[in-house]
């Protein structure tokens, strides 16, 4: 990893299989809610406009209009959903490829801190779209101001995450401009992941209105007029989808596409993410030409729509993983420096099941809670146009159900218990890292290429090379560990993790001293043992046995 700047000192709690689960799962379900809300913002845009003056306050008008409304009115949580989901796997990014992604931000770092400002300007939208629907009024502006923003957003996104794998041109953007406000040079993969994306929404956006019409509260008619739609959008955007993608694939460079085909992630999961848009294409056509059942297609599509999007993540992750590996950095090694804080882990799987449990008990409630109409039955006519208003509904008597609660106390139960959660696992986090702060990171050091001898020893290759006053690292035995060449040609290696809370260890010639930089403490360069600060027990010494130019660690 010579070529990728070393950025934390504490090292992994967790094996890199661990992060990987995690971070595929919260990844998948962000991509999610950004298609559904990229398509469901520009399609409730055009829907809301599109019906003609002449007609747009008939019945048919008014399906329209409410089906806009149905979606509108959503628009705002799907966007929280989109937000929420995007801190887990973001945060996952940063443990497993920090060196790459810290990077390529602050490259981009006058884009990055628009973000706050583009998501706080959509959510405005949002709420002034859905509120321009609820009255029937047109909102096309509203809804085309508020995709560009979140389009914006995953604009941005994507030329971080495509500069992350592009350590050959770090230096010439950071010479050019320290503040971050330059792009990164062309790369042609860019325009295609983006597009990848947002024409993706023609698919988010076709599946959600297909859930959409299965559920309850519209009236038949406007249930009719979204699955319809919803399955004509699947008919056209799963195959614009899928081209898009072949597309990405053509454009990444050849060792990429070589290495691809030979990978068991990325060659069990694309075939995978085809079959499931197949199927979905599949619900689409059979909704549209045969009339098939709306509940049925509904709950379908919402299954294989997640499903699919999964194995989208792990295509698109074997990717990213194939290209930082031939560019210097392999995620995969650094399982062997993983030091397991299973304290941490249980805390986190903990507060993650429980979270997991809290959206499914919300889910339930609004499955079973009383539906209220999503009908426009109230507007003001087009002037010389007939009106045939919606009979009133009736006014039923309340019924007892233990599985009903009023909206007011359905959200506040439901974002106590969610707010409880996070203010949990971000207290727990904030107590963690308060408790071990990294104040400075290792200098740069040359991990030293090893072999294993019969006996179970371990020879470092040209280790003797380095010069005195200096170290070289290498792991022993799955151990982050330190080799030292002192100024009077003698060696001492030992294990490189602090014993007091497991932070890597350096070496500082001009104090002959190793110190910790997380707690301060430090050690005794040639012996381990403690010489201050809060560690307690010495670090653990190897044996060194210098052969010409290697050196022998047993």
């Amino acid at each position: 990893m010579d070529n990728f700047p070393l950025v934390d000192a504490v090292p992994l709690p967790a094996p890199v299989v661990i992060f990987k689960i995690l971070l595929l799962i919260t990844s998948s379900l962000h991509f999610v809610a950004v298609e559904v809300l990229l398509g469901g913002i520009l399609l409730a845009a055009l829907i809301n406009r599109v019906a003609p003056s002449q007609s747009r306050y008939s019945v048919e008008g008014r399906d329209r209009l409410s089906a806009a409304w149905v979606m509108a009115k959503r628009l705002p949580v799907v966007m929280t959903f989109v937000i929420n989901f995007a801190v887990p796997p973001l945060l996952f990014n940063q443990v497993l490829y920090g060196s790459a992604l810290y990077t390529s931000s602050v490259l981009l770092g006058a884009y990055w801190i628009s973000i706050v400002g583009f998501l706080m300007f959509c959510y405005w939208l949002l709420y002034k779209f859905a509120d321009r629907c609820s009255r029937g009024d047109s909102a096309l502006w509203f809804g085309f101001l508020a995709w560009m923003a979140a389009a914006s957003v995953g604009k941005i996104l994507s030329m971080n995450t495509t500069l992350m794998l592009r350590p050959e041109v770090w230096q010439q953007m950071y010479s050019l401009n320290a503040l971050g406000l330059f792009f990164a040079p062309a790369d042609p993969t860019m325009v295609p992941r983006w597009a990848f994306m947002v024409l993706g929404g023609l698919v988010g956006a076709g599946a959600w209105m297909l859930w959409l019409g299965s559920r309850p509260s519209p009236t038949p008619s406007v249930r009719e007029y979204l699955s319809r739609l919803g399955g004509y959008l699947l008919l056209v955007g799963v195959p614009v989808q899928l081209l898009t993608g072949y597309r990405v694939w053509m454009v990444q460079p050849e060792y990429v596409r070589e290495a691809s085909l030979q990978s068991g992630l990325f060659g069990v999961s694309w075939p995978l993410f085809v079959l499931c848009w197949v199927a979905l294409w599949v619900i689409g056509f059979n909704r549209v030409k045969w009339n098939g059942s709306i509940r049925l297609s509904g709950n379908l599509t919402a299954i294989l729509g997640v499903v699919g999007f999964f194995f989208m993540a792990v295509a698109r992750d074997a990717i990213r993983d194939i290209t930082l590996s031939n560019k210097g950095y392999d995620v995969w090694k650094r399982s062997a420096e993983a030091q397991t804080d299973y304290l941490i882990l249980a805390a986190f799987l903990l507060l993650f099941i429980a979270g997991l449990c809290v959206v499914a008990w919300m889910i339930w409630v609004s499955w079973k809670s009383k539906p209220t109409s999503d009908f426009i039955t109230e507007a003001v006519p087009a002037k010389g146009h007939l009106v045939q208003m919606a009979p009133k509904p009736q006014k039923e008597e309340p019924q007892s159900c233990s599985c009903t609660m009023s909206r007011s106390a359905f959200l506040g139960t439901a974002l106590t218990g969610v707010g409880l959660l996070y203010a949990g696992g971000v207290s727990y986090a904030l107590y963690r890292y308060l408790g071990r702060p990294v104040e400075s990171v290792l200098s740069d050091t040359e991990e030293a290429p090893t072999e294993q001898t019969a006996d179970g020893a371990f020879v470092l290759k040209d280790a003797a090379k380095i010069p005195v006053q200096s170290m070289m690292t290498f792991v022993f035995k799955r151990r982050f560990s330190v080799l030292i060449h002192h100024a009077d040609g003698s060696w001492a290696a030992m294990d490189g993790i602090c014993t007091h809370m497991g932070c890597k260890v350096r070496y500082e010639p001009e104090k002959d001293r190793v110190f910790c930089p997380c707690h301060d403490g430090v050690f005794d360069s040639r012996t381990g043992k403690v010489l201050s600060g809060p560690p307690e027990a010495p670090l653990p010494l190897y044996q060194v046995e210098v052969r010409g130019e290697d050196i022998l660690i047993s």
